[in-house]
């Protein structure tokens, strides 16, 4: 199950969706990619993607780190490297 980043007037939450799936389907992640890929800081993106691997874990570890929309034009080769990096060493972590 993937789903769209919290925008357009309605707010999807990982931690709540992991709560109602409870292991029964594999979850993609939902990272805003436009506040926190390409306008958050360093410590906002890593405090995010932890905030959802740990989510995923509790949703039996099924669970796929992912953006809830593509990544923008504004959004720079380096902060998409830092993203997948951060994700790496966020994911061996735990």
């Amino acid at each position: 199950m993937a789903f769209e980043e919290s925008k357009k007037g309605f707010r999807i939450d990982i931690e709540d969706v992991v709560e109602r799936v409870r292991g029964q389907f594999v979850m993609f992640g939902n990272l805003d990619a436009m506040g926190l890929l390409e306008k958050g800081s360093e410590e906002e993106l890593r405090r995010e993607i932890s905030r959802q691997i740990a989510a995923g874990r509790r949703n039996k570890g099924r669970f796929v780190v992912s953006l809830g929309s593509p990544v923008t034009p504004g959004t720079s080769t380096e902060r998409a490297r830092l993203y997948c990096e951060l994700v790496h060493e966020l994911g061996r972590d735990g």
